[in-house]
């Protein structure tokens, strides 16, 4: 299974959206070339949206996110404005280096991807 990172916390309800859409989309066209992929936002965002769900919690689906990840084979971080600053993409890929999966970046336009070493990311918005 693929793991889609990408970033999604912000306060601004727009961004979220924003970045919802791009990982649904990046997602799909994945889905559709024969890919097996897993992304925490899209499943994440629409299982919030649901009248009566309890609101989203960052605690709660960065664990469901690892749980996930722990599943696996390969890493690609789709780079969507806010990708080098997610606190959550970048504990996505220190958990799947230490798991020796590969990572790779993932343009969300073309799909195209390349081999990515994480060095050291800025944090921005995780617990």
């Amino acid at each position: 299974m693929t793991f889609l990172a990408s970033p999604y916390a912000s306060p601004s309800p727009a961004v979220r959206q924003a970045r919802y859409e791009a990982a649904r989309a990046a997602a799909a066209r994945l889905a559709a070339a024969g890919r097996f992929v897993y992304s925490p936002i899209v499943h994440s965002h629409v299982v919030c949206a649901v009248p009566g769900a309890p609101p989203w919690d960052a605690v709660h689906w960065y664990e469901a996110a690892m749980d996930q990840l722990r599943r696996a084979n390969e890493v690609w971080v789709l780079t969507t404005p806010g990708w080098q600053t997610s606190r959550g993409v970048a504990a996505e890929v220190s958990t799947a280096q230490v798991m020796g999966l590969p990572v790779r970046v993932c343009d969300p336009a073309t799909l195209s991807t390349q081999a990515y070493r994480f060095e050291r990311q800025q944090r921005e918005e995780h617990p």
